[in-house]
């Protein structure tokens, strides 16, 4: 009855829904909570073991993989990371190792309720195709087949862009699934962006949406590898940022961490020019934020990716830069807040697509 009244359907209908889940599989019965008067009310739950997923998030330095139950629990994960950018073949093979790593952790039955494959790659895509056109960060990765290179596990093959990849993270495994209108920003060795409205991810008509590290922040910077000049991801990814690393040397400084790491390392160190380093990047990147909040009124911005571990030297100087520029007297501020999900999230979202099937309909999202 309690199902009945919160969704407004008759009670029958309710009973019978609910009889074919039981029968699929989907949900169990639980506990019997007893009533004043008639019939004894059940509990019922979703089945978490009733299907799995895998999700394998490929970045420029790093590959996760992870295995999810129906409930979205993590039963298992793997991530390995890396100090310099590594070649599309190199990564492939770390995927499929990762892959290797979680289907041994299940038995052949446990194989056997594995729904798909989820994969995402920072890029641009023929995502329905499963084709990798081009990723700008990735060497050697263009129009590779995904379908066919994970063909060998015998289930379906799902491929999304990272930074989208994220934002669905955040929607389904974050503290904001409420939230219908937010923006994910991937702050890693490249820059992306996730937009979700309305509940729902947003794409664009040639699905490439969300490329701010591709937007002007300096019109007479540098060539970016994407063929423009003065991008984003020119002065404040993690890229740019491990080159200024390498040109200030900071080796002198006996640093254990490479890279833009490297570069965080010194600035709490007291180096003052990786300090200025990681202050301006958060300037350019709360420029770029803040064009964004004022064109499309997000309720709220999350920021991921390895950038954001420099933490105040460069996230409090982008939260300033977004609020001295975003657009003022609205009645409800943009909040800007770090993400909980962490390393997996891409990952996370990946391993979600294959299983969104059971939650989302044509007229009905969750």
């Amino acid at each position: 009855m309690q199902i009945a009244r919160q969704t407004g359907l008759d009670p029958k209908t309710v009973t019978n829904l609910t009889n074919e889940l039981l029968k699929d599989g989907l949900v169990v019965c639980g506990q019997v909570s007893a009533q004043r008067r008639g019939r004894p009310a059940e509990c019922l739950s979703l089945n978490a073991d009733a299907a799995l997923a895998l999700g394998v998030d490929i970045g420029a330095q790093q590959v996760s993989a992870v295995l999810i139950d129906l409930s979205g629990a993590v039963r298992a994960s793997w991530r390995r990371a890396y100090d310099i950018a590594k070649t599309g073949r190199f990564l492939i093979r770390k995927a499929r190792e990762a892959l290797d790593f979680l289907m041994q952790s299940l038995s052949s039955q446990q194989k056997q309720k594995i729904k798909g494959l989820g994969v995402c790659v920072p890029g641009f895509l023929q995502r329905e195709q499963g084709i990798v056109v081009k990723s700008v960060n990735i060497r050697g990765f263009r129009n590779v087949s995904l379908f066919e290179t994970f063909r060998e596990l015998a289930v379906p093959v799902i491929l999304e862009e990272s930074s989208r990849s994220m934002a669905l993270a955040e929607k389904w495994f974050g503290p904001h699934g409420t939230d219908q209108n937010f923006i994910c920003i991937d702050l890693g060795y490249g820059i992306g962006m996730g937009f979700i409205h309305h509940g729902m991810l947003y794409r664009g008509t040639n699905e490439v949406s969300g490329e701010i590290g591709h937007t002007v922040v300096d019109a007479f910077g540098s060539v970016c590898h994407c063929g423009k000049t003065g991008c984003l991801e020119t002065v404040a990814s993690g890229k740019a940022l491990a080159e200024i690393a390498t040109n200030l040397k900071l080796n002198i400084h006996q640093l254990r961490a490479k890279g833009a790491a490297a570069l965080h390392q010194a600035a709490l160190q007291g180096h003052p020019q990786a300090r200025q380093a990681l202050q301006q990047a958060g300037g350019y990147i709360g420029i770029a934020l803040a064009n964004v909040i004022n064109l499309f009124d997000p309720g709220l911005v999350v920021l991921n990716g390895g950038l954001t571990k420099a933490g105040p030297l460069l996230v409090d100087r982008l939260t300033e830069t977004v609020n001295q520029h975003r657009f003022h007297g609205v009645p409800h501020a943009c909040e800007i807040k770090i993400s909980t999900l962490g390393d997996l999230a891409g990952a996370l979202g990946a391993a979600m697509l294959p299983l969104r099937s059971y939650f989302e309909f044509d007229n009905i999202r969750l």
